[in-house]
């Protein structure tokens, strides 16, 4: 019983690791329209701007503003953007790499 609970419990992390909710492409035929929004002035000079993103959420995107942040040593900022394909348009998350 132990055995079958500690597979079924890898079985299900696997699961949740590989296929996350977010990682779906969730495709529109319009793009949602982006709420004015005044970027904040800079805290401090070391602090770099992570540009804004859209969320699916309820059964549709929503704006998430951009904000300020620290930098991660190593790694730069990668904005999202919207990409075109037959299905329609589809958000591209923003990511940071190295």
């Amino acid at each position: 019983m132990k055995k079958f609970l500690l597979l079924f419990t890898l079985f299900v992390g696997l699961q949740l690791w590989v296929n996350p909710a977010s990682s779906q492409e969730i495709f529109v035929k319009i793009r949602p329209t982006a709420p004015a929004f005044v970027r904040p002035p800079k805290p401090r000079p070391e602090h770099i701007w992570v540009e804004s993103e859209w969320v699916w959420r309820d059964g549709k995107y929503e704006f998430m503003p951009g904000y300020w942040t620290l930098p991660r040593r190593g790694f730069h900022f990668v904005p999202g953007y919207w990409r075109n394909t037959r299905r329609g348009e589809v958000w591209i998350r923003g990511v940071w790499r190295r």
